[in-house]
C-alpha cells in the first residue's frame, strides 16, 4: 500500500523540512497534501507540472494576489458539510458557514474569470441563504422564510411574552429543517467547491516553493532506471549552510535500474548523498521540481531508505538486527516485482569486515537480478558482486588556500563523484582527518604503526 505524505514526513526528516515551507493560505490545501499519496503515474505527474508551469509566470501579479487574499478566509467547514450530506439539521451558525462559502467562493470565482483557475458553481447555495438578495455574508432567519415567523417576531415586540418567544424558536427550527432540505442536495457540489479551493491553494504553495528555491521541472523517463542529475542539492542542508554563511557544493550523479555502489572516508557526504536523492525522489513524486540545475527522472512505485538512524532500537533491537529487519522488507518487497529506488547507507557496517562484505554482495546479487535503482554507500572493499561503483572525491587538502581546522574542515571537501578505481582510492584519508580534528596523537601514531603492517 503506498503511504500517504503524512506518514512518510514522520520517518524522513527532510521531508517534513520541506513540506513546512510551502506556505498555505487555508488548512484546506495543507490537509490536501498531506493526504497525497505518491504520485507514479507519468501522465498525471506531467499533468501536475502542466498547472504549475501555468502559475509560476502569474506569482506577484495582481491576479495572484486576489486569489491569494480570497483564499485566506476560507474556513474547514468540511464536518458541517458532512453533517448536511447525512440528513442533520444544520444550526444557524451552520447555515452562516455554508454561506460564508459561498460567498467567498463566488469571489474567488470572479477574481479567476480571466485566468486559468476553474471555480466550481455554488451560487444557488448562496442564493437559497440569501432570500432577499442583499448581497451580504451575513446569515440570519429571515422574515421572509415564514409568514407566520414574521408576525410572531412583529408581536413579541408589542407583548415581550415567553409563549410568543418560545412559538419563534419552534418556527426558526422549522425554516432550519426546510433550509437543511433544501441544501442536502447540493453536499456533493459543495465538496468539490472545497476540494477546488485546496487544490488551487496548493498549486499556488507548490508554485511560490519552485520559485523561492529555483527548483527545476524534471524530464520524467519513460525507460525505468534512467536517472540522471546536474547540480543536484538539499534543501535542508543548504538552508542550514546558508544560515552559517557557508557554501554548498551542489553535485552530479547519475544511476540505472542496477545497484551503484559508493564509498569513501567518513565525512565525505555519503550519507547526505543518499538523503538527498530520496528527498529529491519525494519531492518529484509529491508534485514538486526537482531540486537540481538539470533532472531527469524515473518514477518508483516505493522509495526505501535505510540509514542507519536507530529506526527500530527503540524496540529494543541492536543496530544490526534493525538493519537486517530493514534489508529483509525491501528483499520482500523488490522480489514481488515493480520499481523501486533502495538507498542503504553503510550496510552491514555493525558486523565483522568478512561477513559485512558478505551481506553487501548478497545485497548487490539479489538487486542486480530485480533490476532495481539502487545506491549503496560502504567502506568494504574486497567485494565479489559487480556493480557499478562510485567514490566521493573527499578530502583535498588544497582545495582552497586556507590552513585546515577542525573548524572548517568541510570547505576542503569535495563532495563530488568519481569512478571508483584503484588510482582514486585515498587509504589514509581518514587518518589526515582524525589528526586535523585533534584525536590524541599517541592513538594516531599507534594506527599508522599498524596501517603499515
Amino acid at each position: 500500500m503506498k503511504k500517504r505524505l503524512k506518514n512518510i514526513i514522520k520517518e524522513f526528516y527532510p521531508l517534513r523540512y520541506v513540506v513546512d515551507k510551502l506556505a498555505f493560505c487555508t488548512p484546506l490545501g495543507r490537509d490536501m497534501f498531506f493526504e497525497t499519496h505518491l504520485i507514479t503515474d507519468e501522465e498525471v505527474l506531467n499533468s501536475e507540472f502542466d498547472k504549475i508551469d501555468e502559475i509560476l509566470p502569474l506569482l506577484g501579479t495582481k491576479y495572484i494576489q486576489n486569489i491569494k487574499s480570497t483564499l485566506s478566509a476560507f474556513r474547514d467547514i468540511r464536518s458541517t458539510v458532512k453533517m448536511l450530506s447525512n440528513g442533520v439539521v444544520l444550526s444557524e451558525v451552520d447555515l452562516f458557514e455554508l454561506k460564508y462559502l459561498a460567498y467567498h467562493v463566488a469571489m474567488l470565482k470572479k477574481f479567476s474569470d480571466n485566468g486559468g483557475f476553474e471555480i466550481v458553481d455554488i451560487t444557488d447555495v448562496f442564493s437559497i441563504l440569501d432570500p432577499n438578495n442583499s448581497k451580504v455574508v451575513n446569515f440570519y432567519i429571515y422574515d421572509i422564510y415564514d409568514i407566520e415567523l414574521a408576525e410572531l417576531r412583529k408581536k413579541l415586540k408589542i407583548e415581550n411574552n415567553e409563549d410568543i418567544f418560545l412559538a419563534i424558536k419552534k418556527r426558526e427550527e422549522a425554516v432550519r429543517i426546510k433550509l437543511s432540505s433544501e441544501l442536502k442536495p447540493f453536499s456533493d457540489l459543495i465538496v468539490k467547491a472545497i476540494d477546488r479551493v485546496a487544490e488551487i491553494d496548493l498549486l499556488i504553495a507548490k508554485s511560490e516553493f519552485i520559485r523561492c528555491y529555483n527548483l527545476t521541472r524534471p524530464i520524467i523517463s519513460s525507460n525505468y532506471g534512467v536517472t540522471k542529475y546536474e547540480n543536484l542539492f538539499n534543501i535542508y542542508l543548504m538552508d542550514i549552510l546558508k544560515s552559517k554563511n557557508s557554501e554548498y557544493q551542489k553535485v552530479d550523479i547519475d544511476f540505472i535500474a542496477a545497484p551503484t555502489l559508493i564509498t569513501g572516508a567518513n565525512m565525505s557526504g555519503k550519507t547526505m548523498l543518499l538523503k538527498t536523492v530520496a528527498l529529491s525522489q519525494f519531492m518529484v513524486q509529491f508534485g514538486l521540481f526537482a531540486p537540481a540545475d538539470y533532472a531527469e527522472m524515473s518514477l518508483v512505485d516505493n522509495i526505501f531508505i535505510s540509514i542507519g538512524d536507530g529506526q527500530r532500537e527503540d524496540e529494543g533491537l541492536s543496530s544490526f538486527a534493525s538493519e537486517m529487519l530493514c534489508v529483509s522488507e525491501v528483499i520482500d518487497e523488490i522480489t514481488k516485482g515493480g520499481k523501486f529506488l533502495v538507498l542503504l547507507d553503510e550496510l552491514a557496517r555493525t558486523t565483522s569486515p568478512r561477513e559485512g562484505a558478505a551481506i553487501v554482495d548478497g545485497v548487490v546479487s539479489l538487486l542486480s537480478a530485480n533490476k532495481v535503482m539502487s545506491l549503496i554507500t560502504t567502506h568494504y572493499s574486497s567485494l565479489s558482486s559487480e556493480c557499478r561503483c562510485k567514490r566521493v572525491k573527499g578530502f583535498i587538502e588544497n582545495r582552497i588556500d586556507k590552513i585546515v581546522t577542525k573548524d572548517n574542515i568541510s570547505q576542503f571537501i569535495d563532495y563530488s563523484l568519481e569512478d571508483d578505481t584503484a588510482s582514486t582510492a585515498k587509504e589514509s584519508e581518514a587518518i589526515r582527518i582524525a589528526e586535523i580534528l585533534g584525536v590524541n596523537k599517541l592513538l594516531i601514531d599507534k594506527t599508522k604503526i599498524y596501517l603499515k603492517k
